[in-house]
């Protein structure tokens, strides 16, 4: 007879929420506040001892005489309860036989320092996500919520606060490298729930915030904190966080140090708003929704209704959902019924500027192109959306119109005024504007029906709503009101939203002073964005300074700021201000004429002043104000041209050549060059020279080498007139090194020869170009240590002096020599630190050139399949640009694409083929940059 007693089931304690003792399925039930604070304590031990002393500690902050009495006395019910079979005591103290993983809080607290441990280990983790997700599934409610005044219940909910705070941070950081921003926000309204003061979980908001593309709101997350702060504790924003909203509002990379923050979108050209968003969020929703089913879509409304806001935040908001690149086209500068290839084209970079060049740049990838301002040019952005979204897979466009495109598959999003049930949202807004107006104005209960009234007399149109907000500046409310009511007292036709605004524009207008409409009317005559220089240099005021008067004018809203993803802040006139001034108040024969000259000779001055400066330290600066500055550059070289003025024309051009050089624009900047050169006259032999020079590299990049020896031979002619000695030494050295490209060694002799006698007087930017020259000389001439060294030195000194264009050239040759004695892998740890350097320098073509030879160096490793594959990447992303590398470079390239071919069969080839056609920029540079570390494996 089997007399063996069975197990006792294992007991589970729940401290989580309320006291639960669990066995199997049923509860064990356990009475008195006592009893349960002991239970709670000893399940804490996880089937430790704990002597009777701690447990008298643990529930009483101020123990009595009969405390140690009242433990003994409720232990001893407890085990003649049904707690009887696990619970014990002794000398020791008392235990209960629970095991640690069966006590849901130990095990929260176990998954805690796990997750402690791991993330301070910094190593990577792949379940870390999952098992902090685990943990905050695990914790559930406060614990031990029905013992308020027992210590250790107090103290153990004080520890937990802190361990919640740090797992909800990391948690909702994990999120945020992810890309899951949505998951993020929702763990982080917890953390702002349970801690508003707190300054970390801001930070998280906002980074997630702005991860999302929603700036406005980031933004508006870190301004409630401060307003918080002062109000509770009377402390100003802390130095981290105003740190980070000046980050947010830059749209800086760096937000996360150290962290990926999801899958980043390419953007060009959208800018970020400054203000927070008001209301609005339906429309949003609308157009997320329209996107989801459409590849067309257009945001209508008048004039002034925000519909550019709307793009905008849209754009920032799903960028991660539908898009990796975006471009943002501002059409408003753009005479009515013109051409809108060409400037479509300028903006997403396409290096020839017709359909064809577009269709190329954006083919294959997840793109988003917005038209905005289409109003005026309908019908080119009809026939321009219908080729592209035909032509290009992934596409989508995005349009702001007054009017509909009227396409096959358009959805339609109108973008409403405030007007109506929107009235509070226009209340809202204009006590927002105000108070950047005037700080510390308010909408009260004393003013609200006026404002209101205010509101409804505009319609609700926020450009109206922003310019009447602005003259709070200067202009008490009840004033305010008493105009913008007179004005609205014979009103347009029923309805008519753009009457509304026109009336508005025109009553801020005529409230300016003589100074300001002299200004204002001059302003109006720029093409797209300018910086108080160029306000300095053009604009003429009497008796006043033209840039203090843009500032007056820019804070009663006549003048808008452009903030660009870190760029230097600029200014622009809202298309409807401008329409409205050049209408109302133009500028007269002369004094546009006037205008005019002064606008061609600032331009051109400063394409000399940028075309020097893009030679050194400053290069992207100089290189984003070439971008913001082209609607003028292009503006003023019309004006040139249409005057007569060679000299003037060909500093806009020529000045402008090396930087359509980097960017890739071969053809149309050979063209304005040419344009430049076809004007009849004298011109400053110097001028003449710097600008042959530029057309003979654009002809050269080109393939167009004979056009590129003639343009040479003749800036060598101007170059010895004007005794400008760097055009000299850099343009023949140049000419010489494409000769020696195609293995003329008397030219690279003479190459040689003449680095060897440069004067001391040439510049350090043309001493280290004719460097790099040389290396290619002694390269043809089968030197190939004293190659390494002259480009060795040329690299260093471009890289102090900042000439990035050489420093890259430089490293690529040097891969070259490398791949000609057969280091191969020598080459490839040359180039591809190189790659991003060039990349980061925004130069594609540069950036192709070195990958395409990094391919090359495959070849001599026995990587060939690698080298196909990133050969077959160069050729698709390289059709983008126009960029073909056997024009480009001649004989090396072929000779490189040989070796690969010849290595491989026609069935490995085609794989890798395929391989490499599906790779985009991001996955290529992945690609090639574990490729020394595969290479050293294998």
């Amino acid at each position: 007879m089997n007399t063996a007693q069975p197990p006792t089931p294992e007991l589970h304690v729940e401290l989580l929420g309320h006291l639960r003792i669990r066995v199997g399925g049923d509860d064990l039930p356990v009475r008195g506040e006592i009893g349960r604070g002991i239970v709670a304590r000893l399940a804490l031990a996880g089937g430790d001892a704990v002597t009777s002393d701690e447990i008298v500690r643990s529930l009483w902050a101020e123990p009595t005489e009969t405390a140690a009495v009242s433990v003994r006395v409720n232990v001893s019910k407890l085990r003649g309860g049904p707690l009887g079979a696990w619970l014990s005591g002794g000398r020791g103290g008392y235990r209960l036989d629970v095991r640690a993983e069966h006590v849901d809080l130990l095990r929260l607290r176990a998954a805690i320092r796990e997750l402690r441990a791991a993330v301070a280990s910094g190593l990577p983790d792949p379940d870390l996500l999952e098992r902090m997700e685990f943990a905050d599934v695990l914790w559930g409610e406060e614990p031990l919520t029905e013992l308020v005044d027992q210590p250790f219940a107090i103290e153990l909910r004080a520890e937990l606060a802190e361990e919640r705070r740090f797992a909800g941070q990391e948690l909702a950081a994990l999120h945020l490298e992810r890309g899951d921003f949505q998951a993020a926000l929702a763990g982080i309204a917890v953390l702002r729930s349970r801690a508003p003061l707190a300054e970390e979980p801001v930070r998280l908001e906002a980074l997630a915030l702005a991860g999302a593309g929603r700036t406005s709101e980031a933004l508006a997350a870190i301004d409630a904190f401060r307003e918080l702060l002062v109000d509770e504790l009377g402390l100003e924003l802390p130095p981290a966080l105003a740190q980070l909203r000046q980050s947010v509002l830059r749209a800086d990379p760096a937000l996360l140090p150290g962290r990926r923050i999801g899958p980043r979108v390419e953007r060009h050209g959208i800018p970020l708003p400054l203000t927070r968003l008001v209301g609005r969020l339906d429309v949003l929703d609308a157009i997320a929704r329209a996107r989801g089913v459409a590849r067309l879509v257009t945001l209508v409304g008048p004039g002034g209704v925000g519909k550019t806001r709307m793009a905008v935040e849209s754009a920032r908001r799903t960028g991660g959902e539908f898009d990796d690149v975006q471009w943002m086209v501002d059409l408003a500068a753009i005479p009515p019924g013109a051409d809108v290839v060409g400037p479509v084209a300028h903006v997403v970079g396409a290096t020839i500027q017709d359909l064809d060049g577009i269709v190329r740049r954006l083919d294959g990838q997840r793109a988003l192109v917005i038209l905005d301002n289409a109003e005026h040019v309908l019908d080119g952005c009809r026939v321009l959306a219908r080729s592209l979204l035909e032509r290009c897979e992934g596409l989508a466009v995005l349009v702001t119109s007054r009017e509909p495109l009227g396409l096959p598959g358009e959805r339609l999003v109108p973008v409403p005024t405030f007007a109506g049930a929107g009235v509070d949202d226009a209340v809202e807004l204009f006590a927002e504007r105000a108070a950047d107006a005037r700080p510390g104005f308010v909408v009260d209960a004393a003013n609200r029906d006026a404002v209101r009234a205010l509101c409804e007399a505009l319609d609700g149109m926020p450009l109206a709503l922003e310019l009447a907000a602005a003259r709070l500046g200067v202009m008490e409310l009840a004033q305010l009101a008493g105009s913008v009511l007179g004005s609205a007292a014979a009103p347009g036709p029923t309805g008519d939203r753009h009457a509304s605004l026109v009336d508005a524009i025109g009553w801020s207008v005529d409230l300016l002073d003589p100074a300001e409409l002299e200004v204002l009317a001059q302003l109006a005559r720029f093409a797209g964005t300018f910086d108080f220089a160029d306000v300095a240099a053009v604009c003429t005021v009497h008796g006043d300074d033209p840039v203090a008067v843009a500032v007056r004018l820019a804070q009663q809203s006549l003048l808008s700021i452009v903030e660009r993803d870190g760029r230097p802040r600029r200014y622009r006139m809202l298309e409807s201000v401008k329409a409205y001034v050049r209408s109302r108040h133009p500028l007269s024969e002369a004094e546009a004429g006037a205008w005019s000259a002064r606008h061609a000779a600032w331009y051109a001055e400063l394409a000399d002043r940028l075309a020097t400066d893009l030679r050194g330290h400053e290069r992207r600066v100089v290189r984003d104000l070439f971008i913001a500055a082209y609607p003028d550059f292009r503006l003023a070289l019309d004006a040139a041209v249409a005057a007569g003025d060679r000299e003037g024309a060909l500093r806009i051009a020529g000045g402008q050549s090396e930087h359509w050089m980097r960017e890739g624009l071969l053809t149309d900047g050979r063209a304005d060059v040419e344009r430049a050169l076809a004007v009849e006259g004298d011109a400053d032999p110097g001028v003449e020279g710097r600008a042959l020079f530029g057309v003979a590299l654009l002809a050269y990049q080109g393939g167009a080498f004979e056009a590129a020896v003639a343009y040479a031979d003749r800036g060598l002619v101007a170059a010895d007139a004007a005794g400008d000695v760097d055009t000299r030494a850099a343009l023949s050295a140049y000419m010489a090194y494409g000769r020696c490209l195609r293995g003329d060694p008397v030219v690279a002799q003479a190459l040689v020869a003449q680095a060897e006698s440069l004067p001391d007087s040439v510049s350090p930017w043309a001493r280290c170009t004719v460097l790099f020259c040389v290396g290619q000389a002694l390269r043809t001439l089968g030197r190939p240590a004293q190659a390494l060294e002259a480009l060795r030195a040329s690299r260093a000194l471009a890289v102090r002096i900042g000439y990035a264009w050489v420093a890259g050239s430089a490293t690529y040759l040097i891969g070259k020599v490398l791949v000609d004695v057969g280091r191969g892998q020598d080459a490839i740890d040359v180039l591809v630190p190189g790659i991003a350097e060039v990349l980061e320098e925004g130069e594609a073509m540069g950036a192709l050139a070195l990958l395409h030879l990094v391919g090359g160096a495959c070849a001599l490793i026995e990587r060939h399949d690698d080298g196909a594959v990133i050969h077959a990447a160069v050729d698709r992303i390289g059709a983008r640009y126009h960029y073909n590398p056997v024009v480009s470079e001649g004989p090396d390239a072929e000779i490189h694409r040989r070796r690969i071919a010849e290595a491989l069969t026609p069935r490995a080839r085609a794989r890798a083929v395929a391989v490499g056609s599906g790779l985009d920029v991001a996955g290529l540079l992945e690609f090639v940059s574990t490729l020394a570390v595969r290479s050293a494996a294998a």
